[in-house]
């Protein structure tokens, strides 16, 4: 009996060690992740704020360039509409010569 009871004590002391050591490595592998876990919610964070930056940036700059088409296209409205004009005047200018002459005759 104390040869077996001998036996399962150096059992126990075995099992006891291979479980601590198992324990251990599940904890650091359980560090290890949760490590991982927060250096990549960390790189999402600061992926998720340069994305809102660029994506604000891009607002700004579709704001701009509708501006500035705006602007572009209201110019070119008024440049044909003063060209119009002067187109007018003339052709005004040109009907009252030709009807000052047709006058002389």
């Amino acid at each position: 009996l104390l040869v077996r009871y001998e036996s399962f004590l150096k059992a126990q002391d075995e099992i006891g060690v291979v479980e601590l050591t198992s324990s251990q490595y599940r904890e650091r592998a359980r560090d290890v992740v949760k490590q991982e876990i927060e250096r990549q919610q960390l790189y999402v964070t600061q992926s998720k704020n340069r994305y809102e930056r660029t994506q604000e940036a891009l607002e700004r700059a579709l704001i701009e360039e509708k501006k500035f088409s705006r602007l572009q296209e209201n110019h070119t409205v008024e440049t044909k509409r003063i060209e119009a004009l002067t187109e007018q005047n003339q052709l005004d200018e040109l009907a009252l010569l030709q009807f000052g002459r047709g006058r002389m005759i």
